[in-house]
């Protein structure tokens, strides 16, 4: 968590000097194991898509190349009917279950890197590499199970792992005053988080990989502070 703390604590002093500042709104959309329905393999998380929040601070440093700084808070939902039939074909007969999530999965991540522009004045593309550090929450998962006419319920509680992270990112920037520009932004975020095995009625403290990994599309509104 530390880390994390410090890559914010970072971001914010970089942004306080930047040359340019974007604030975005958009789509988190979960990929590779993160948004995968099967649940015979324990890296897959049933991530379904969600919003993220996200601050970008550019420092050009030299004509088309510069060094990047970027925070986002994202959340997901979490796949409950998919994986509630394939939970129930897993119990005995003459007992089936309800599953419910506590509340999916949200992420910070604090990304930097460098980044180069391609294009002049008023249109231009930036293409990002960077690195840095994300936390996952997992809100875990509530069962109510029915047996011969009686309930038990269970819930799993949350879990939140750091990881460091990887991410690669394009920006298509309209300025369209002076100061102000729009950006359309496209990120890939991966981290390898690693959680508890989601085990029925297990009190197993084995974990397993489960691989973080996301496209965030987001708009955005800038200004240009030089």
């Amino acid at each position: 968590m530390h880390k994390l703390f410090a890559s914010v604590l970072f971001l914010i002093l970089f942004s306080a000097n930047a040359q340019r500042v974007d604030l975005q709104l958009g789509a988190a959309l979960p990929s590779g194991d993160f948004g995968n329905n099967d649940l015979s393999k324990n890296e897959n998380a049933f991530a379904t898509n969600g919003y993220t929040l996200g601050l970008q601070a550019d420092y050009p440093v030299y004509k088309n190349m510069g060094i990047v700084a970027k925070l986002n808070y994202s959340t997901f939902g979490f796949n409950e009917s998919s994986y509630q039939t394939q939970f129930n074909k897993q119990l005995p007969p003459g007992t089936s279950a309800i599953v419910e999530s506590n509340d999916g999965y949200s992420c910070t991540s604090a990304l930097a890197g460098g980044f180069m522009t391609l294009g002049k004045k008023k249109l231009t593309l930036d293409i990002r590499l960077m690195t840095g550090f994300l936390t996952l929450t997992n809100s875990g998962l509530s069962y109510t199970t029915s047996y011969a006419g009686q309930e038990y319920k269970q819930r799993n509680f949350s879990e939140t792992d750091a990881a460091i992270a990887f991410g690669w990112g394009l920006t298509t920037r309209y300025v369209f005053t002076n100061r102000l520009y729009l950006s359309l932004n496209l990120d890939n975020v991966y981290a390898n988080t690693n959680f508890r095995k989601n085990e029925y009625q297990s009190s197993s403290e084995e974990t397993v990989s489960k691989p973080y990994q996301t496209y965030l599309m987001s708009i955005g509104l800038g200004y240009d502070l030089q």
